[in-house]
């Protein structure tokens, strides 16, 4: 099968990274993959990976006639059997694409974008556009071959937003690759913690995510003091960037945290961060799925998250995480703490938890089922 893959940008993001992951897996597909604006920071290690990239570079926001033409010269040169779209402006842009062509198109579902809380944090203007932006969604979804979810809380939403029958999307989670995220020696370890300067003894929180409010780094930040009380040589470490971050930073100072929290910027290091962390924290308000979990799952790094329906498709209360009451600074700080005091009970269940990741959500088993997916849309 030859698929293309339509995307918005190449920058790094949970969905621009799957796709290249779930990619290189692939065994009876030939992907290549064409982004529509600018933004290819990626686009070497798609290449690397031995997958064309064409590049549309599209100044505009939209741009969306200028798209369409392009994207069907493209189509029109490569023959691919399917297209596989992703985020909302490819998808918008694939759609039209495809009924024109006369081929089949997989959508894919990877955020909530409609959910209340969202709409609700918005100005005016802002839902305004929101809800623009879902008539032209719901409107053109009637020309999608198949969507794909990444979680079924994502399809559940996106179907009851969009008026869509729930048998018309699959459910087909994102995956990694469990070798990148392997055991670390303990001389790697002592490393590791000397280049970010955590000194010894001192236990260490991670968290990973784009700095925007809606992951809750404002949560943790306000978890932090209760934490300290019992455990005052702990350390925060903040992976990712985003226009939140000066937010985060006069936060900080506020609550007197210079010397325990560190915003270290995006990172390309996450496996050792994750490796030498003794606590990862997830308090996001929403997600598509949470891919930063699912590598502290496969890293056997012990996991406290928001208790969000999206989140509990990964992980179990109890089993393999400690979940949180969504926006409870307090309930936040009790979980943290409940690991630090039990560094035993801390250790099993970040090994139960990589045991559940390996079940589910090894890359090479997440490629076969999208590969199985274009399948049954091309018999169809």
């Amino acid at each position: 099968m030859k698929v293309l893959f339509l995307i918005d940008t190449l920058a790094v993001g949970g969905a621009e990274r799957s796709t290249l992951e779930i990619a290189q897996q692939f065994r009876a597909t030939r992907a290549s993959i064409c982004h529509i604006y600018a933004g290819d920071t990626l686009r070497p290690e798609y290449e690397a990976a031995g997958i064309p990239v064409i590049s549309l570079n599209i100044r505009a926001k939209y741009g969306f006639p200028r798209a369409i033409r392009a994207v069907r010269k493209i189509i029109r040169k490569q023959k691919p059997d399917l297209i596989h779209a992703c985020l909302f402006r490819a998808g918008l842009i694939g759609r039209i694409v495809a009924k024109r062509e006369r081929m089949p198109i997989v959508d894919s579902f990877v955020s909530d974008s409609y959910c209340p809380e969202r709409i609700q944090r918005l100005p005016m203007l802002g839902r305004c556009k929101l809800q623009a932006i879902r008539v032209a969604d719901k409107w053109t979804a009637r020309l999608v071959s198949r969507f794909m979810a990444i979680t079924q809380a994502i399809k559940f939403s996106n179907c009851q937003s969009l008026g869509l029958a729930p048998d018309c999307v699959d459910v087909i989670y994102r995956g990694r690759c469990p070798s990148t995220f392997t055991a670390m020696s303990r001389e790697r370890i002592a490393v590791v913690r000397r280049d970010l300067r955590i000194c010894n003894g001192a236990s260490i929180i991670l968290n990973v995510a784009r700095c925007v409010e809606h992951k809750g780094q404002a949560d943790l930040l306000q978890a932090m003091p209760r934490v300290l009380n019992g455990h005052p040589a702990t350390q925060l470490l903040i992976a990712g960037d985003g226009p939140f971050r000066t937010r985060l930073k006069e936060l900080i100072s506020r609550l007197g945290l210079d010397r325990n929290v560190t915003l270290l910027g995006n990172r390309n290091d996450v496996a050792d961060l994750l490796a030498v962390a003794d606590v990862f924290a997830f308090p996001s308000h929403w997600e598509g799925q949470g891919g930063a979990l699912i590598e502290a799952m496969f890293s056997a790094t012990p996991i406290v998250a928001s208790d969000i329906a999206v989140l509990r498709e990964s992980v179990t209360h109890g089993d393999t995480a400690r979940l949180f009451r969504l926006g409870d600074s307090d309930s936040l700080a009790r979980e943290i703490s409940w690991f630090l005091d039990r560094p035993t009970e801390c250790q099993n269940y970040g090994v139960r938890g990589r045991a559940d990741a390996l079940k589910r959500f090894e890359i090479r088993k997440i490629a076969q089922q999208h590969e199985e997916l274009y399948r049954r849309v091309l018999d169809e």
